[in-house]
């Protein structure tokens, strides 16, 4: 028996089962099954927990059992228990269990095989148990025979897959070993067994027949209710229509109305960068002769401010012409015209 790589875990109680096991070479023996009692006492040692040992590898005996059964090597269960592990991954299947058991017998175990009497309890319900055909197996999912366009399934009512007893899941094909199973209980009945059963079997199709025709009516009745359903899909399919027309009305209007709008606004529209275009230019056309003007001003206030120059300037100019004037007029008639220097 391999060890686990698992840690030691503390005591969980005194348990019947062993650990996982990893594997079973096919030289190992097979220990005895273990029952609600201790394997080679009646009571149970009363011992602590010893956490040093590792709960995950089965010890054999302890000092308690005697060394020539301990010699065995029969795996007994870990005082501390095995309550809470899970097995490993490779632990043998139930067929690779049974053939190593088969090869790993001892001749104790053999021997008490051999005095214990067989049995003999029949064939298994398996054996038994006539083999179901595949016609049998119809997949539940299945929701409608029918499709639309797109090929999505149509669900519809209770008869869209078809009548309960004569659809195309109402009835089995018959297994070829039930059809013989019936050919030899046929050879073997009585006659007065068959007419008993024959006259069984037409009761039964009787009682058969007035199921069908009660489904038929009730199919009919479905058919009726699903017309119904058409009828008023078809009421609402006109009101849809008219609805549709009349949108299509208002809309063909409000597209008129659109396109005479369009036509005005773009008119207007027209109009208005032209008005603003001659705007911009007189805009222009004012400030030029806003300029023009402020310039012929200030030429204005210049031309004003040298004539008053030139006016001060003249003035001053006439009175010192009248002082000499007269300043000569004294002169010449005094010394004559010319007058003597000094």
């Amino acid at each position: 028996m391999l060890r686990s790589s698992s840690p030691p875990t503390p005591a969980s109680g005194h348990t019947i089962y062993f650990d996982a096991m990893t594997d079973i070479s096919p030289s190992a023996t097979m220990p005895p099954p273990i029952g609600n009692e201790y394997p080679y006492s009646n009571t149970i040692p009363d011992q602590q927990s010893d956490t040093t040992k590792r709960p995950d590898i089965p010890h054999q005996e302890n000092d308690s059992i005697s060394q020539e059964k301990s010699k065995s090597g029969v795996y007994v269960e870990h005082p501390n228990g095995s309550e809470g592990w899970l097995p490993t991954d490779n632990v043998p299947t139930e067929q690779q269990s049974t053939r190593v058991a088969e090869t790993t017998i001892s001749p104790d175990q053999q021997q008490q095989t051999q005095q214990t009497p067989s049995v003999d309890v029949g064939p298994s319900a398996s054996d038994v148990a006539p083999k179901t055909s595949a016609s049998l197996a119809r997949s539940t999912s299945k929701k409608s025979t029918f499709t639309s366009s797109e090929g999505k399934q149509i669900t519809g009512s209770a008869f869209v897959n078809g009548a309960g007893t004569t659809g195309p899941f109402s009835t089995v094909e018959a297994d070829e070993e039930l059809l013989n199973r019936a050919s030899e209980a046929e050879t073997i009945l009585s006659p007065k067994s068959k007419a008993k059963i024959y006259k069984s079997e037409a009761q039964d199709g009787k009682r058969l027949s007035k199921i069908i025709k009660d489904e038929g009516k009730l199919e009919r009745q479905a058919l009726q209710n699903t017309m119904r359903e058409l009828e008023e899909l078809q009421m609402a399919q006109k009101l849809a229509v008219k609805n549709e027309a009349t949108a299509h009305g208002i809309q063909a209007k409000l597209l008129a109305q659109s396109k005479r709008d369009e036509a005005a606004f773009l008119a207007a529209k027209s109009r208005y960068e032209t008005t603003l275009a001659r705007l911009r230019a007189e805009e222009a056309n004012v400030e030029r002769m806003r300029n023009s003007a402020r310039e012929a001003t200030e030429k204005v206030q210049d031309k004003s401010a040298e004539i008053d120059g030139l006016r001060l300037t003249f003035g001053v100019d006439e009175r010192e012409r009248e002082i000499k004037l007269s300043q000569l007029k004294s002169e010449r008639g005094a010394t004559g015209f010319w007058p003597l220097r000094q």
